[in-house]
């Protein structure tokens, strides 16, 4: 999933797919260099962010609507995407998001910056381009700031490396003046019909599965992700290096469940995992056990690490909300290689506070009078639900419902631009709104996306439509 840093690297004909990266949200990162026990940027503080290859810059404008408060820098070397996100700030109204159109070899002179995010560049641009990327990150994040930086990695991404080469092949032979988009889609039909025969790929099935993945990808994306000069994919260790030499040192995984080493991986595979050397063998261990291909990486520098009780603390201390009704609540769910199961009086006492609404676990009554061993119960809890995607961070307290025939608009703004885009502009069938409780994306379908923007129309919707965009401030009080 690449974005352009260099223009020699880049698929410069075809703009990058259009989406919120929910890993590098300010509240997502501040919430895993908690669960790693590491201070974190505070989303509801004033803080600098730099969204280094913003693409179109969806990620970049929701980070700036949620966080009026923050100081935020787009920068992207396609002019059209850096047109793309000047577009969304002057949609959004947004002050606090700053766009630049430039290479990574030749930046403008900026700030220096609480989080820097590399989202779909650092497997995309050749070894000058890291080498100056890396020097950004050097000269340009402060002490106790984060960088996100997401990778093909290996050895998962292994068997991708032959079918790029196929597609490249087929897509090299037809005219220079064809769309990307059409020239991917025609590649990987040649690709498709070689996996077909059988030979290579029936030998090696991840990569014959790998062909069918594309074959449900939208033709923009094969064309970024296998058509451009660069595709290299790394090693955890390999990368972290790189990171080392700019002061940084890893930090914590942006999937939060991949942050349990002891939850995602049977009791044989932790035996194995003894052997690593270190915390950066145990990670590099971890992507062999887990066969990862895609690794999202959080590196700090020098932030201020947690004890044991602070740490308890400071998860108890943030406020989150269910994204599923008690009702819905799965007690039992897959996390890499095990099935957890989430019961237990610590779960109990969390369902309980937070059926009422977004709360800080910390103000429960129960939880005051915890010991710490109890407490550190709640934190783990608390951990576990938002790992598995039935709680989220929350920026603010969730709305009430609302009295029907209220009228109705998008806050922020930004919304209504991101569902007009997609759904009356285009023919997406979902698309991301973005959440002033969470923080956070939220996925809209399309049925659901038209009856939001009917309702900012004035349109009567049906109340259990709108319900939990109402909830989740995606819709609010005109």
């Amino acid at each position: 999933m690449p974005d352009s840093g260099a223009m020699t690297d880049a698929v410069p004909d075809i703009p990058y797919l259009a989406q919120l990266v929910r890993e590098q949200m300010p509240a997502r990162l501040a919430h895993v260099a908690r669960v790693r026990g590491l201070a974190p940027v505070a989303p509801d503080a004033a803080f600098t962010y730099c969204d280094l290859g913003c693409g179109p810059g969806f990620t970049a404008a929701a980070v700036a609507a949620l966080h009026p408060q923050a100081t935020v820098h787009a920068v992207d070397v396609q002019p059209g995407h850096a047109e793309s996100a000047r577009a969304l700030a002057r949609a959004g109204g947004l002050a606090n998001l700053h766009v630049h159109t430039a290479d990574f070899r030749d930046l403008p002179a900026l700030p220096a910056f609480d989080v820097i995010a590399l989202h779909g560049v650092w497997s995309w641009i050749d070894a000058a381009t890291r080498d100056a990327v890396a020097a950004f990150l050097a000269d340009h994040l402060r002490d106790g700031g984060y960088a996100y930086v997401s990778y093909n990695a290996l050895p998962g991404a292994a068997a991708s490396a032959p079918v790029r080469r196929l597609l490249q092949r087929h897509a090299a032979a037809l005219p220079d003046t064809m769309d990307p988009a059409v020239k991917a889609r025609r590649a990987l039909a040649a690709v498709q019909d070689l996996r077909d025969q059988g030979g290579w790929f029936a030998d090696n099935p991840v990569a014959a599965r790998a062909v069918d993945d594309l074959a449900t990808r939208d033709p923009a994306y094969v064309a970024h992700e296998f058509l451009g000069g660069t595709w290299e994919p790394f090693y955890h260790d390999t990368v972290a290096a790189e990171m080392a030499r700019a002061g940084l040192a890893f930090a914590a995984d942006a999937e939060p469940a991949l942050n349990h080493t002891d939850a995602v991986l049977p009791d044989a595979a932790l035996d194995g995992l003894k052997a690593a050397p270190d915390p950066g063998a145990v990670e590099l261990h971890k992507d062999f056990l887990l066969s990862r291909g895609f690794r999202r990486d959080v590196y700090g520098r020098a932030p201020a690490a947690l004890d044991e009780a602070a740490r308890t603390e400071a998860l108890l201390g943030a406020p989150y909300h269910l994204t599923v009704d008690r009702a819905a609540f799965t007690e039992q769910c897959h996390v890499g290689r095990v099935t957890l199961t989430l019961r237990g009086p610590a779960f109990d006492l969390l369902l309980d506070g937070l059926e009422q609404g977004t709360a800080r676990p910390a103000d429960f009554p129960r939880v005051q009078g915890l010991d710490a061993e109890a407490r550190r119960a709640v934190a783990t809890a608390v951990d576990f639900l938002v790992a598995r995607g039935q709680a989220e961070l929350a920026l603010e307290p969730a709305r009430p419902t609302r009295a029907a025939g209220r009228a109705l608009a998008f806050r922020p703004a930004l919304n209504r631009t991101l569902l007009d885009a997609a759904f009356r502009r285009g023919g997406a069938e979902q698309a991301a709104a973005i959440s002033p409780v969470t923080g956070d994306a939220v996925t809209v379908p399309r049925a659901h996306g038209e009856a939001l923007l009917r309702a900012a129309d004035g349109e009567a919707v049906e109340a259990d439509t709108l319900a939990p965009y109402l909830r989740l401030g995606v819709l609010d009080d005109a």
